[in-house]
C-alpha cells in the first residue's frame, strides 16, 4: 500500500499487513521533494505517480522511491497545472489528473504528453468547480469529486456526464447509492 502523506510532505509505503516499509520525499521544491502530495497512482510497471499539489506538478518514482522525472509546471495551458489534486490511471495506462484551480481534468500519456482536457469551470454537467479525487473503473468510467459544486460526477470514457450525486440526502432520495455502486462495478 502506498500513501500520499499530505501534511508531512512525503510518501509512505506499507506491506499488505499494514506494517511500515519505507518513506521518501520531504518538504521542498527540488526533484523528489514535495509540497503537500495529495494523491497518487501506481502504474503497471510499479512506478509511483504523485500529485505534488503546491509544487504544481506530478512526480514519478520507482517502486523503491527513486526519482524518475517530473511532469508539468504551474500554468493553465495543456500539461500545466494549478494545484494538481489527484491522479488515476485509465485502462490503457494514461494519466488522468484533477487540476483543482484550473477546474478541469487533464489526460496525459504515461510519459507526460498532453492528450486531452475534460471540463471547464462551471456547475453544468461535465463542468467542475475545484475537482478533487478521481478514480477510473476498469471499463473507463471516471468518478470525480466536484468539491466546489458539492457533488460527485461519473463520466464515460469520452468525458460525457453519466451520473451525479449531490449530497447524502439527495443521493439516497434519487437512488444515488445504487447508481454509484453500479458505476464502481462497471
Amino acid at each position: 500500500m502506498v500513501v500520499a502523506d499530505y501534511q508531512n510532505h512525503r510518501v509512505q509505503v506499507f506491506d499488505a499487513a499494514g506494517a511500515f516499509v519505507a518513506k521518501f520525499g520531504g518538504h521542498g521544491a527540488a526533484d523528489g521533494r514535495f509540497n503537500h502530495p495529495s494523491g497518487l497512482a501506481v502504474d503497471r510497471e510499479g512506478r509511483i505517480v504523485v500529485a505534488d499539489y503546491q509544487n504544481d506538478r506530478l512526480q514519478v518514482f520507482t517502486e523503491d522511491g527513486a526519482f524518475i522525472r517530473s511532469i508539468g509546471k504551474h500554468g493553465a495551458g495543456p500539461g500545466e497545472f494549478d494545484r494538481p489534486f489527484d491522479v488515476a490511471l485509465t485502462p490503457d495506462g494514461h494519466l488522468l489528473i484533477t487540476d483543482y484551480e484550473n477546474h478541469r481534468l487533464q489526460l496525459l500519456t504515461s510519459s507526460g504528453e498532453f492528450l486531452h482536457e475534460l471540463g471547464a469551470h462551471g456547475a453544468r454537467d461535465g463542468q467542475f468547480d475545484s475537482p478533487g479525487g478521481v478514480a477510473v473503473s476498469p471499463t473507463g468510467f471516471v468518478c470525480v469529486t466536484d468539491c466546489g459544486n458539492g457533488r460527485v460526477q461519473i463520466l464515460c470514457e469520452q468525458g460525457q456526464m453519466q451520473l451525479q450525486a449531490r449530497d447524502a440526502a439527495a443521493s439516497a432520495e434519487a437512488g444515488g447509492r445504487h447508481a454509484m455502486a453500479a458505476a464502481a462495478r462497471a
